[in-house]
């Protein structure tokens, strides 16, 4: 103590500086400071990830909302090529439903890769329901020299009226025979 019962400044000090290292640890303590934070849990992407199907190689293989392959029915598709655009639509039968998928390219230039991203191209899908999901992403080629054949890598959401949730993704490939 010094003069007339004060502390000295050596104490004030040291009683201050404890203090504050106290008040410092409790601190980190309370917020966790020093912790690793934890590992962030995967998103789910924008559209379902394709489980292989054992699909045959002339038939389409739907994921997502529905898991399974489907063939083009010969006898009910619909076909329009002009100079200027595709406009398919498909009857696709499963084991259980019918279903159907259109694709229209507004612009066609001929064989090629269409990105579904571009404008005037999109590929829907209906199911039996009348419940619809259209194209968000993907690409669809044409590879014949009249334009009516090629292959779907399609990405799609349900669309207005749909009370399914999940995204579709159709992959393979479309003729117009």
């Amino acid at each position: 103590m010094g003069i007339s019962g004060t502390p000295s400044a050596y104490r004030v000090l040291l009683a201050l500086a404890t203090v504050v290292v106290a008040v410092g640890a409790v601190s980190l303590v309370v917020t966790g400071a020093g912790h690793m934070a934890p590992k962030p849990r995967p998103s789910a992407s924008s559209g379902p990830t394709p489980v292989p199907l054992d699909c045959a190689s002339d038939q389409l293989q739907l994921d997502g909302a529905y898991n399974e392959c489907a063939s083009i029915d010969p006898a009910t598709r619909s076909c329009d090529v002009t100079m200027v655009g595709l406009d398919d639509i498909f009857r696709l039968t499963t084991s259980g439903h019918h279903d159907l998928l259109y694709v229209n390219i507004q612009q066609l230039t001929g064989p090629g890769d269409y990105q579904l991203t571009e404008g005037a191209l999109q590929v829907d899908f209906y199911d039996d329901t009348g419940a619809e999901w259209s194209s968000v992403a993907g690409s669809l080629t044409v590879i014949a020299q009249d334009s009516r054949s090629g292959t779907v890598h399609a990405i799609l959401e349900p669309w207005v009226g749909n009370t399914s949730a999940l995204p579709l993704s159709v992959s393979g490939p479309w003729s117009c025979g």
